[in-house]
């Protein structure tokens, strides 16, 4: 069973997310109905909406850039944790003027501030782990995305979008043909077979993550992404439905996958045999 200050810390992860997949899915008909818009402006109902789980996931990276701390008694832990949500929120406040978001992101902080400071040992004896994740620090995301480059010769965009060097031992896939013969699971068991238990995920925006095994996606969700724990093997997703494997992860796939030759990626756009074509299709 976790320590108090722990479940306090994975609390406090877990109402982010909950409010943010709440309030998200509250905004979401206000798109659908175009009511989120006046002009080019967003809409009062949009500004009393979004701001509040633009907050919410602002508070949960800076919550999770202390994880894995060690904390002296809980009512630590709830300075800290209350700590990160004002820095978040006095980011945001600075993003927006309007009256509206102000008062949203305001009422969503309280929300928080009010679950921190009155979540109690009983409720926090029954909280669940969550899957380990760490914001990096900037000095460690700079010295990792240095030392992709030096290993790989990543910057930005990669294969299969980005000539490599002719001895890099890596092979790429659409994403379709990926998800169609499930390699996220062969990749996975790959990964604990080594007995890799954490590994580092570096995207394009300005947080990067230590994360437990369990929470790898090669699966593009709205940004690329890097995946690796020691440069030896190496995971890249791209915008265009591309997923390459590196190292002896491309090893591996040559070995489960016989017919790789005939089944690398061939473009973004969807054909049949999965290999995907950089020509548009014809309507």
């Amino acid at each position: 069973m976790m320590d108090l200050t722990a479940a306090l810390h994975t609390a406090a992860r877990r109402f982010c997310a909950n409010q943010h997949f709440q309030w998200s899915q509250e905004y979401m008909p206000l798109v659908e109905s175009g009511q989120d818009r006046v002009g080019k402006d967003y809409s009062q109902a949009a500004y009393r909406l979004f701001p509040r789980y633009r907050l919410d996931e602002a508070i949960e990276v800076e919550v999770e850039r202390i994880t894995g701390q060690q904390f002296h008694s809980l009512e630590e832990a709830r300075v800290q944790l209350l700590d990160a949500g004002r820095s978040a929120l006095s980011s945001l406040f600075g993003e927006f003027q309007e009256p509206e978001a102000r008062a949203a992101l305001t009422n969503e902080f309280k929300a928080f501030e009010s679950y921190i400071s009155s979540v109690g040992p009983l409720q926090l004896a029954q909280v669940e782990p969550l899957p380990y994740r760490r914001v990096l620090a900037e000095s460690e995301r700079q010295q990792l995305r240095e030392t992709l480059h030096a290993v790989w010769g990543a910057k930005g965009y990669w294969f299969p979008l980005q000539k490599c060097d002719p001895q890099t031992n890596v092979i790429a896939f659409h994403q379709e043909l990926w998800e169609h013969r499930d390699g996220t699971s062969l990749l996975l068991r790959a990964i604990q077979d080594r007995c890799i238990e954490r590994c580092f995920l570096l995207l394009e925006g300005p947080v990067d993550y230590e994360i437990a095994v369990s929470l790898m996606d090669p699966i593009y969700r709205g940004d690329e992404s890097f995946l690796t724990s020691d440069f030896r093997w190496l995971v890249y997703r791209s915008h265009e439905s591309s997923i390459a494997v590196a190292g002896w992860l491309a090893d591996l796939f040559r070995t489960q996958w016989r017919d790789w030759e005939d089944v690398a990626y061939g473009g973004p756009f969807h054909t049949a045999d999965l290999r995907g074509s950089w020509d548009v299709p014809k309507r």
